[in-house]
Formats: C-alpha cells, sequence, structure tokens
C-alpha cells in the first residue's frame, strides 16, 4: 500500500515500556497478552499504553475475560477448568482470565470506541481512544 516508509514495528514486552517516549505512537495492540499478566501488571500496561499514545490514537486488545453474565460465568469455569489443567500439566504455567476488563481499560483514561465478544462473552475485542484529538 506504499506505507513502508510511515509505519513502524515495535514488539515489546511490559517491563520495557517505560523505556519509550511518551506520545509516541498512533496504536498499541494488545492480543492474548494481558491474560497473561498479574493485575498490577494489567494496569501497569494499560497505564503505560495510555503514555505511549498520542492523542486520539488507538488501544485495540483482544483478551479472554470473565463473562458478565452468572449463568455465563459458570459455563466458562466448567469449561474452562480442564483446559487449564491439561495447561499446567503440559506447561506448568496457564493464564486467567481478565474480570471487568472495560471497566479496567477506562479506569486507566481510555474510552471505548468499539467492544465485540463471543457468544459466551468470554472473549472480547476492545477498540479503546485516548483521549484528545489526533493531529493532522
Amino acid at each position: 500500500a506504499g506505507l513502508a516508509d510511515r509505519v513502524e514495528l515495535a514488539e515489546q514486552g511490559v517491563a520495557e515500556l517505560d523505556a519509550e517516549p511518551a506520545a509516541r505512537f498512533d496504536v498499541v495492540t494488545a492480543g492474548l497478552c494481558l491474560s497473561e499478566l498479574s493485575d498490577d501488571e494489567v494496569r501497569y500496561a494499560l497505564e503505560q499504553s495510555l503514555r505511549l499514545l498520542r492523542p486520539g490514537g488507538r488501544l485495540l486488545i483482544a483478551d479472554e475475560v470473565v463473562p458478565e453474565r452468572p449463568a455465563a460465568r459458570l459455563a466458562h469455569a466448567l469449561l474452562r477448568a480442564p483446559l487449564a489443567l491439561l495447561t499446567w500439566l503440559v506447561t506448568q504455567q496457564t493464564s486467567h482470565a481478565i474480570e471487568n476488563l472495560v471497566g479496567r481499560v477506562e479506569a486507566a483514561g481510555f474510552e471505548i470506541v468499539a467492544r465485540r465478544s463471543d457468544a459466551l462473552g468470554s472473549f472480547v475485542e476492545l477498540v479503546a481512544s485516548k483521549p484528545g484529538r489526533s493531529p493532522a
């Protein structure tokens, strides 16, 4: 599309984010990685994402979440338990579904632009925006 000279990709871990200058990126993505972090690390990653984005920049998240509806939470727990056990036995580690991801993103200072989830409500795709206008 002729954009190669205008696009820079940077893959980084949470511990590396504070080394980047503020307002450097137009987009930050997090795909199936927040569920690998502790609650404090999720909060830190969201705060750093807000700092790294230019005004109007977008945060794109796709991750496993705890369903909001009680019946869906029960179904999710019953379906997930054997998979989590198998994952632990094979890899000695596992992920955890994120509780109240939308609220946590908003609490970090983002505005939710779009939200899509699966039928159970256990996987969500979020598009959030850093408040402010993007420079023209």
